[in-house]
């Protein structure tokens, strides 16, 4: 089951329909233990740009495993069904960089 907090590495959907997929890093931001479903943000070493504003740093980066300077997308999402989706963990991330980018992710959202 996937925790929220984690970083994996798993095949994450691009946000244009039918375009396809990479595997990359995700962070899971909610897990449901009943339903298996987790939502994870893509992680991405590009900063934030007028293109992809709702980026935010990872300043712990090195305690989440991650091998370079990092931001979570938070304005954009997937859902998955942690039992099915193939994926590797990668680390957990600082307990106040999560608070920060999981308080954007539900601002963002109106959750």
């Amino acid at each position: 089951m996937m925790q929220p907090g984690d970083i994996y590495k798993l095949d994450f959907a691009y946000q244009s329909p039918g375009v396809g997929s990479r595997f990359r890093p995700a962070l899971c931001m909610y897990a449901d233990s009943q339903t298996n479903v987790a939502l994870l943000c893509k992680v991405t070493t590009s900063e934030p740009n007028p293109r992809f504003p709702y980026r935010e740093e990872i300043v712990h980066w090195p305690a989440a495993n991650l091998d370079q300077q990092s931001w979570v997308q938070y304005d954009w999402y997937n859902a998955v069904d942690s039992n099915t989706v193939k994926h590797k963990y990668v680390g957990t991330m600082d307990t106040n960089d999560f608070q920060r980018i999981f308080d954007k992710f539900k601002t963002f959202h109106n959750l």
